[in-house]
């Protein structure tokens, strides 16, 4: 492959782009492979730029972005992808940690749900997982198996509400339209708040 053009982006880091691909390195590695501006590059060096640099410092990203924080298999991808990581490159990390079920899809919505789920009505629930690249399916029975809406509906009242006394119609209509927004069915609305202020 012949190599387009070499731009410094920062004090270490390059761009390089020939006629098939955009990858990324530091300085270092473009003394290690000799990368040179106009110079063709053989394919057997890119492929051991890739496996012998790329890969690895692929892996240990995806390992730094897990330690910080548990995510879903579409959000490190995507944090790969923003780091500038080739596509081939992106599989091998996250299959090497899916390896070590150090990402699950499944466990995630599980934990997701046991954090969020007692102020959150399940349609946000839902929203909120599918845009982290969650299958509808996981969604389906993690909410299946541990969602309890009636009570996430209770919490958020407890939170709402500080005087049940002091609750005239106005403040009932703003309450029940925040838990409307919040993605409850007015069915469950209304009788959470019928209940609610009648018992407390």
């Amino acid at each position: 492959m012949f190599i387009d053009f070499i731009e410094k982006l920062n004090k270490y880091k390059y761009k390089v782009k020939t006629e098939t691909s955009v990858f990324y390195v530091y300085q270092s590695d473009l003394r290690k492979y000799s990368i040179k501006e106009g110079r063709e590059f053989s394919d057997e060096i890119y492929e051991r730029l890739v496996k012998e640099t790329l890969i690895p410092r692929a892996r240990k990203k995806a390992l730094d972005i897990l330690s910080r924080a548990d995510c879903s298999e579409a959000d490190l991808r995507k944090k790969l992808s923003l780091k500038n990581y080739l596509p081939d490159v992106i599989e091998d990390a996250v299959n090497y940690v899916k390896k070590f079920n150090y990402i699950n899809d499944e466990r995630y919505a599980e934990n997701y749900l046991n954090y969020r789920g007692k102020t959150k009505s399940i349609r946000q629930i839902k929203t909120e997982l599918l845009s982290k690249g969650i299958d509808h399916n996981i969604i389906e029975n993690v909410l299946t198996d541990g969602s309890n809406e009636e009570e996430a509906l209770r919490n958020l009242l407890k939170k709402k509400i500080k005087n049940p006394e002091d609750m005239d119609e106005d403040k009932i209509k703003k309450i029940y339209a925040y838990l409307y927004r919040k993605g409850f069915s007015t069915e469950l609305i209304r009788e959470g708040l019928s209940d609610y202020l009648s018992n407390t």
